[in-house]
């Protein structure tokens, strides 16, 4: 399977933009870091799943429908890596709200 990687870049989703370029922020700048507590307090709560081990993106894609909130999930459960993210640590996760995360974003000045 071919995959144009140019068209990729150029299609990227806006979100997913939001969410990249906020945690490139220092912490005091990330608008998720500052409304930690919100994200904590609007947050489902979900059983971890073996599949789930060391692979938060597939978290986010069964949770979200797309991979690129495992950050946001990593943050809310103050997971500060990906080997960290297992079933030996972690029975249930937090995934906040999509209105939430949504909300956070409109707030970010571009």
């Amino acid at each position: 399977m071919y995959v144009d990687i140019k068209k990729e870049i150029k299609n990227k989703d806006y979100i997913q933009e939001m969410i990249d370029n906020e945690f490139k922020k220092s912490i005091v700048d990330n608008m998720f870091f500052v409304n930690i507590d919100l994200l904590r307090l609007e947050s489902d709560v979900y059983d971890f799943k073996k599949d789930w081990d060391q692979n938060p993106k597939k978290a986010s894609l069964s949770i979200y429908g797309k991979p690129y909130y495992f950050k946001i999930i990593l943050l809310t459960n103050n997971v500060p890596s990906y080997f960290l993210f297992k079933l030996d640590n972690m029975k249930t996760i937090l995934a906040p709200n999509i209105s939430t995360i949504n909300n956070i974003i409109s707030t970010i000045n571009l």
